[in-house]
């Protein structure tokens, strides 16, 4: 007799184990074919390349140099990061006439994933006359013109 009840008690034991441990399961999730799919993200735009000379500083070094011809163009590239507020100025007032700096829309690497990718700040340079020009560069926030945290000076000899 005691064989038998174990045999029930198990059965019992066992049917409501079964029933409680498989639970309904969800209906399968199956992928979903848009209609009209969303096209890609337009690929970024390759930058021009440039006829004029390109001058690259990495913004660490306090001085540098170039040469240009009367009427000639050049893009000044300065590394920076403009997330931090701080940007590259020009902060010569009167470049002495002999150049124009005008400042243009920085450019980044196009990696969109890459953390802390360089940016550079650009400016085109004309010359407009003979001679030797210093322009002053400074990396401050703007309303800390006074407090450049770094500078550069840039020495430009325009030649006829």
């Amino acid at each position: 007799m005691k064989r038998g009840f174990e045999w029930c008690v198990v059965g019992l034991l066992g049917g409501s184990l079964v029933a409680g441990a498989a639970p309904a399961l969800p209906p399968p999730i199956l992928p979903i074919t848009p209609t009209n799919p969303t096209p890609p993200p337009p690929a970024l735009p390759t930058p021009p390349r440039e006829d004029r000379p390109v001058i690259t500083l990495d913004g660490r070094q306090p001085s540098a140099s170039a040469r240009l011809q009367a009427g000639q163009s050049a893009l000044l590239r300065i590394e920076g990061n403009p997330t931090t507020g701080y940007e590259w100025m020009l902060a010569t007032e009167n470049p002495a006439g002999r150049i124009h700096v005008q400042a243009q829309e920085g450019e980044s690497d196009p990696t969109p994933d890459r953390v802390g990718r360089p940016h550079y700040v650009r400016f085109i340079l004309t010359a407009l006359h003979t001679g030797t020009v210093d322009l002053r560069f400074v990396y401050a926030r703007r309303w800390e013109k006074d407090k450049p945290v770094r500078e550069i000076n840039l020495h430009v000899e325009i030649q006829p």
